[in-house]
């Protein structure tokens, strides 16, 4: 059930002015997000109060089935799915949000189901939300080129500067993938995106949790063994990659999404967006939690 604060929230943005707002919900493997922004964004300088930004935590991507690669159609989560776009969608349009403006976008989890148009087709009867699946490619694209976008906002380090002929290198871990994309700064270099299959922070629970039940009663050792595993699994999906060679020698510029990298910060998505994480940091934060 959708926090009654998140709600609240929500109704006070839209009432506090801002002029025409769009609002687009993005559905994850993992989380559930929407986001509210005016129509015309300022392009001086943003403020937290700009944006409304709501989500939960959904795992989603839990209740495909391992065999049929489905998703019942009664899932609770899908339940939750469809009271958390309905009910946001009704304060939007209640505030003067107009229909047209209101989209959604849907990730790994819809390209992973093998009844997507299922799903598609009960969200919007349900809600009236068409939502728009992405490729990994897509995907990969768009984030780059917000990338481009909001760097002068909010930048910690202002002695680190794009140059035009620099690389932007994103690295975003979803629920049910991660992708390597790179693109030019100076747009002149076809963006270019890697996709692990697998290793999404859902992706890897399952994997970890696919061990033989029996063997887990009986294997006091069983927890140490999986772990082994999961890292030798990730290693060699990595390790069959051959990179991005063509890159070599320019100035790379890396941003990190998903929970894998957020988590090394406090805050807001607006407080921790473009702050650096040293790389030594993130080597030895990984080390204790292995």
């Amino acid at each position: 059930m959708l926090p009654v604060e998140d709600c609240n929230r929500l109704d006070k943005y839209l009432k506090a002015g801002y002029g025409k707002r769009v609002a687009i919900f993005d559905i994850g493997t993992r989380a559930i997000r929407l986001l509210v922004a005016p129509k015309v964004v300022a392009t001086e300088e943003w403020q937290k109060s700009t944006f409304c930004n709501l989500g939960m935590i959904l795992n989603l991507g839990d209740d495909i089935d391992p065999v049929t690669k489905r998703i019942d159609i009664t899932s609770r989560k899908l339940r939750e799915l469809l009271d958390f776009l309905s009910t946001l969608k009704s304060i939007l349009i209640e505030n003067g949000v107009d229909e047209t403006d209101i989209s959604a976008i849907g990730t790994a989890v819809f390209r992973w189901t093998e009844n997507i148009d299922d799903l598609l087709r009960m969200i919007f009867e349900h809600t009236g939300i068409d939502i728009n699946v992405l490729s990994a490619e897509n995907e990969a694209q768009l984030t780059l080129q917000a990338i481009g976008f909001t760097y002068p906002f909010r930048h910690e380090a202002e002695d680190v500067k794009l140059g035009e002929d620099d690389i932007i290198l994103l690295l975003d871990q979803g629920g049910g993938s991660m992708e390597v994309s790179y693109m030019a700064v100076n747009g002149k270099t076809p963006v270019k995106t890697f996709t692990f299959d697998g290793l999404g922070t859902i992706a890897l629970r399952k994997e970890f949790f696919a061990y033989d039940q029996a063997k887990m009663d009986s294997d006091g050792e069983w927890v140490g063994k999986q772990i082994a595993y999961i890292q030798q699994f990730i290693a060699e999906k990595i390790n069959s990659w051959d990179g991005y060679p063509e890159i070599t020698g320019r100035n790379l510029h890396a941003y990190g999404m998903g929970a894998a990298i957020t988590n090394f910060l406090s805050g807001s998505n607006f407080s921790i967006h473009n702050q650096l994480i040293q790389g030594d940091a993130l080597l030895h934060d990984a080390g204790h939690s292995v």
